[in-house]
């Protein structure tokens, strides 16, 4: 992780979280594109979007290069039960359905053997997002990991 300025919160699911607040205007859920267009640094790489797909199962629209070390990234396009769980895209998106239901954002952390059998200490956030038309359409993810010292 690179070096923050003095002061600038190190946590990456509450960084991205002030940028989703940051993009709240009238309506208590931002759009998606007003959350983007923002400077996420080093969050980008991190970042997932998935597509709630008018109430049919909900599919990967973006993922971020973080996950391409365990083959997430070949996701784009499918939908969210194709996700291994053991890996950190599967844990950082396994809570999605109460973030839709409540739309509100969530914010977890906990463990899990990846399939290597190493153990991952990880930190998500899933956020509700509208399309530009206002309509309830996105969920706006991203989380870090490491690897738990044996």
């Amino acid at each position: 992780m690179q070096d923050q300025p003095q002061g600038m919160e190190r946590r990456m699911a509450h960084r991205f979280l002030m940028l989703w607040r940051a993009a709240q205007k009238s309506d208590p859920v931002p759009t998606l594109s007003s959350v983007l267009i923002q400077d996420v640094g080093d969050i980008e790489t991190a970042i997932w979007v998935l597509d709630m797909n008018n109430g049919q199962e909900p599919i990967f629209e973006r993922i971020g290069t973080d996950y391409s070390a365990e083959g997430s990234c070949d996701l784009v396009g499918q939908s969210v039960s194709n996700v291994p769980e053991n890996t950190l895209l599967g844990q950082a998106v396994h809570y999605y359905e109460r973030v839709q239901m409540k739309r509100i954002p969530i914010t977890l952390g906990s463990e899990f053997v990846n399939a290597a059998g190493e153990t991952i200490l990880y930190r998500s956030v899933i956020m509700p997002c509208l399309a530009d038309d206002g309509a309830d359409r996105f969920l706006l993810g991203a989380a870090n990991y490491k690897v738990k010292d044996a």
